[in-house]
């Protein structure tokens, strides 16, 4: 490699092949006196394949983040973070290694590759890690940009704080809502790619997530019941949360949660459940999709490998439900929170099946587990800021839909005795995850086929493989929704990158209806 193929690389542009190019600009242009990130990058892989590295990839990032909060009338919570870096990734002798440092920080690129290349090199064994150039841009500059008409980061924050006590007015003029808050959180990560393969990679993408929540309480009862928006976090700019109107969906929320307040409880039994796309999601996240992460399946990510459901070397023979369970990944996915032109070691997005007819096929991997021998189905890698080093990260999830195009009202009128269960509600779960206990935020009966009153305190509880098993049904094409997790870190530490869900609406039968966990106890 030398300086001069960077310089000729870098002057051309490239389109990804499976994201779009949703506009052209440049991800930073650097203050007068400091060094061009570029130029730095460049620098610092040239470095690294002299010190001896046999590939290297060095990333720039800045990552900024602000959320709002609003409670009643007021401005509640002002957060903001700006932080830049650039971080260079190593492999030398079969294991990889990264160092990191701030932007525009001084550095020399020359210190910085030996010391990877050393850290590396302690690192290696006999158990090394292969490298592989497949699936890698090389050889070209591309540039990608996420949906974003206007950046919010450039509106006012007093402009924000109005947008958000406007859509608490309608439930402030409730008399009945005892509690109202609105939240209004924003991501921006612009990132610069170069590796020894001469590619250089420009991305930037932007999350906008708007949302509310309303409280009643009833004084008579004591009741307390809340009800929360709809709105998923999504790749989009200030226009999301300019899009349509929330004094309806508030209204609608306010009503609702009133209407919790007389609701009858549910009797314990056995119900078939018709899930709403919201609720969908929510029990996919939290109850399928953590035996499918990779690093737990090869007994990675630090748990008791006795509490896998399923492992890497029986996975072929495993079931992951119904034979109506088609999943993919999608990095590619219309306003998917994980979506990008290419993940953070230099790969297109993409789209793989991992469970077909409800058998798992495939995982996902990345480099550091090309080691391990599995039924890898692509690799994706991102990193959590520019302080870590890309890793396996979860890509977007879709269940694939029916194939006639069955409506959630459908779903409804097939059921005879059944509960509709709409929004993300509650979870636990045992320790190893195999069994959960779940609740929906809004829930109805369901009676010869049509949705009646609604009812409190529904919750339902099964195992792992009895309730994906008892898939029996699911909506069409017109009842997808893409809903994404700003923090899934919360469901599993080791998801770093937010990621979305595209889901269907689906039918489960025959599932038991529990008295709630705090009157069980």
């Amino acid at each position: 490699m030398n300086r001069r193929s960077f310089i000729k690389t870098a002057g051309l542009l490239g389109v990804a092949t499976v994201a779009p190019l949703h506009g052209y600009a440049r991800v930073w242009t650097p203050k007068k006196g400091d060094r061009d990130p570029v130029a730095l990058l460049q620098d610092l892989v040239e470095e690294a394949v002299d010190a001896g590295a046999d590939y290297a990839d060095a990333r720039f990032v800045r990552l900024r983040t602000q959320s709002l909060q609003v409670r009643k009338d007021y401005l509640y919570s002002v957060t903001n973070n700006d932080s830049m870096g650039v971080n260079l990734r190593v492999h030398v002798r079969g294991a990889w290694a990264s160092v990191s440092t701030r932007y525009p920080a001084p550095v020399d690129p020359e210190a910085m590759a030996r010391e990877a290349c050393a850290l590396a090199g302690e690192a290696a064994g006999p158990d090394r890690i292969p490298f592989s150039t497949e699936g890698r841009i090389s050889d070209t500059s591309v540039r990608w940009q996420g949906p974003c008409t206007v950046n919010p980061f450039d509106i006012p924050l007093k402009e924000k704080k109005d947008f958000l006590l406007s859509i608490l007015r309608p439930a402030a003029n409730n008399k009945n809502v005892a509690y109202a808050v609105s939240n209004l959180f924003q991501v921006r990560r612009e990132s610069i790619f170069v590796s020894s393969l001469d590619a250089t990679a420009e991305q930037t993408s932007t999350i906008t997530y708007p949302n509310f929540a309303v409280t009643a309480f009833d004084q008579r009862t004591g009741r307390i019941d809340s009800r929360s928006g709809s709105r998923e976090a999504r790749l989009g700019g200030w226009e999301l949360a300019t899009t349509g109107t929330f004094e309806t969906e508030v209204w609608q929320a306010a009503d609702e949660a009133l209407e919790m307040q007389a609701a009858r409880p549910v009797e314990p039994g056995s119900y078939d459940l018709v899930l709403a796309p919201s609720h969908m999601r929510r029990v996919l996240l939290e109850t399928l999709l953590p035996h499918l992460d990779p690093l737990s399946l090869a007994g990675l990510d630090g748990d008791n490998p006795v509490a896998n459901v399923f492992t890497l070397d029986r996975l072929a023979e495993s079931r992951a439900g119904s034979p109506l369970l088609n999943i993919s990944w999608d990095t590619a996915m219309e306003g998917g929170l994980a979506s990008c032109g290419w993940d953070d070691t230099g790969r297109p997005a993409a789209t793989y099946p991992i469970v077909e007819q409800g058998r798992i096929t495939g995982i996902p991997g990345s480099d550091e587990l090309n080691a391990i021998t599995a039924p890898w189905r692509g690799a994706w890698s991102r990193a959590g800021g520019w302080q870590s080093a890309p890793r396996f990260s979860m890509p977007n999830i879709a269940v694939a839909p029916a194939d006639e195009d069955t409506t959630l009202e459908a779903l409804i009128q097939s059921t005879e005795k059944g509960l509709l269960i709409e929004g993300r509600g509650s979870m636990t779960h045992s320790i190893n995850r195999r069994y959960f206990h779940a609740g929906g935020q809004r829930v109805w009966r369901i009676e010869n086929g049509k949705k009646a009153g609604m009812v409190r305190d529904a919750e339902y509880e099964a195992s792992l493989e009895s309730f994906w098993s008892s898939l029996n049904a699911l909506g069409g094409a017109s009842t997808l929704e893409t809903g994404g997790d700003l923090f899934p870190n919360t469901v599993n530490p080791q998801w770093e990158v937010p990621f979305s869900l595209r889901v269907p609406a689906a039918k489960f039968v025959s599932v038991a209806v529990v008295p709630p966990q705090e009157e069980k106890r």
